[in-house]
């Protein structure tokens, strides 16, 4: 059964897939009080089921493979991918974070990623980075665990029905 009494946190997340958890985690990091409420009897969202596959540019192993990765090139094909509707600066902000990404989840999270790069739809080359276990169960669960291990609190079969901001 949810658990509908009230709850008082810094940080309130909505959802605990990679997005969700991700947020209660670096907020836990900067020292706020979290709670992530999922509305599902089970963690982890779409992406749990998903491949968990990450977009990486500049990584080790596409140094290795010779494969030729910029910035500006994955640019170009997101604004493809987008019909050119992106937003530029969160476009920005997700190809500048891709490799700092990599590395939080690979040594941090310790999720373990197989050694080579795919290259997937909609992507001009090889910058796809995917689990060993080809799940984004392990990136949940290793998520889940830093979520645990940093104190944030979990609730499922929870909705959020009202939120008070007291600034």
């Amino acid at each position: 059964m949810a658990d509908t009494s009230n709850a008082i946190a810094d940080v309130v997340v909505v959802g605990s897939g990679f997005a969700g958890l991700s947020a209660a985690i670096s907020a836990s990091q900067a020292g706020a009080s979290v709670i992530v409420l999922e509305k599902e009897n089970s963690l982890g969202g779409n992406s749990v089921v998903s491949g968990g596959t990450v977009t990486v540019v500049g990584s080790p192993i596409q140094a290795r493979e010779g494969i030729q990765d910029s910035f500006s090139l994955l640019k170009s094909d997101m604004c493809q991918a987008g019909e050119h509707r992106n937003n530029p600066r969160l476009v920005q902000q997700v190809i500048e974070q891709s490799y700092p990404t990599f590395e939080w989840l690979t040594n941090e999270l310790g999720v373990k990623f197989k050694d080579r790069v795919d290259q997937y739809g909609g992507h001009s080359v090889p910058r796809n980075h995917t689990p060993q276990d080809v799940s984004g169960a392990a990136m949940i669960t290793a998520l889940l665990t830093k979520a645990k291990q940093l104190g944030v609190e979990i609730r499922t079969q929870t909705r959020l029905s009202k939120l008070l901001v007291n600034s």
